[in-house]
């Protein structure tokens, strides 16, 4: 998890303007413990900044943000295929200096464009700018947040919405349908948030800007329909089960790479078992497991260590009362 903070202003920026996007950034710190970044424009108005939660490439050289020919990028997540998509751009032609994925999403987009989108394994929140344009987008699933404020000044964009509030102080003036919609989904819908001005980028979209103004935004990927599988009396087979497994280890085997050590919290529930299961068994990757117990509410712990025990893995548990 790291976080991005940047702005695009429709004038050369000052000194307090430099000021307020390096305190801003700093906002972000809790995100990204191992580093803070930043590249910025006076002349274009335009400044970008990073907080770095390194796994892959320790080094300073896969800090953010990162430059490769004119583009400038910095982005909150990971790509989980960055090893074949770097052997891919590798055969080429192309070179790279770090061992990270952060190269290798800048050296996709500089080969293949907006449709280096669809062939990312991951989840992400991306902002680029290449001095001319600004290119924010989400990942599929809109796992990694990027808030989005457009104001008469310019743009801001933020890995985390209290950033942008505190910074412009946007009231919290929810409409009427916003709140019907809070009360029966327990959130808003995209792209509201309920601050005036401030909106939620959706997930797979792209949204471009030009001079700090919004000229275009699409969405690069939609959801299979599941109609045909609801209605399908199709009887899984040992075959399927077997097609089913073969994807859960492949996809955890890439999200499993990081140059830290790695660990699972583990609950009781079928996921994180699942987790376990598989990359303790068909991965040979025995990771260390903690549960966090909540001796006032809904415990697993016990069950949890069940689990952890069964599959001989080490396990530790944590008291919410007392960490």
């Amino acid at each position: 998890m790291c976080g991005i903070f940047g702005y695009w202003l429709k004038r050369p920026l000052n000194v307090a303007d430099i000021e307020l996007g390096r305190k801003a950034t700093a906002m972000l710190n809790h995100r990204g413990p191992d580093g803070q970044g930043e590249w910025l424009d006076r002349d274009a108005g335009f400044f970008l900044g990073h907080t770095r939660l390194a796994v892959l490439d320790l080094s300073t050289a896969s800090s953010q943000p990162m430059r490769r020919g004119r583009t400038m990028a910095a982005f909150n997540g990971e790509i989980y295929n960055f090893k074949e998509l770097r052997t891919e751009l590798i055969d080429l032609g192309i070179s790279f200096s770090t061992t990270g994925d952060t190269e290798v999403l800048l050296a996709a987009w500089e080969q293949w464009g907006r449709a280096c989108l669809d062939r990312l394994d991951g989840m992400f929140a991306i902002a680029l700018f290449d001095g001319e344009k600004l290119h924010l987008i989400t990942d599929p699933f809109g796992e990694k947040p990027l808030f989005i404020a457009e104001t008469k000044d310019g743009i801001f964009f933020s890995s985390e919405a209290q950033v942008i509030i505190s910074l412009l102080g946007l009231p919290f003036v929810p409409q009427e349908e916003q709140i019907s919609q809070f009360l029966a989904l327990g959130f808003f819908l995209p792209p509201e948030t309920g601050f005036k001005g401030l909106q939620y980028l959706p997930s797979a979209t792209i949204r471009l800007y030009k001079k700090a103004r919004l000229v275009e935004e699409l969405k690069y990927w939609e959801a299979p329909s599941l109609a045909p599988f609801s209605r399908s009396k199709h009887r899984v087979s040992e075959t399927d089960i077997d097609y089913l497994a073969d994807i859960l280890i492949r996809s955890l085997r890439r999200r499993l790479r990081a140059d830290v050590p790695t660990g699972l919290f583990l609950s009781s529930g079928v996921d994180s078992a699942l987790i376990a299961a598989i990359t303790s068994r068909e991965l040979d990757m025995p990771l260390d497991c903690m549960t966090v117990a909540f001796p006032d509410g809904v415990d697993e712990s016990r069950q949890a260590a069940l689990i952890a025990s069964h599959l001989g893995l080490q396990h530790q548990v944590v008291d919410s009362q007392t960490n």
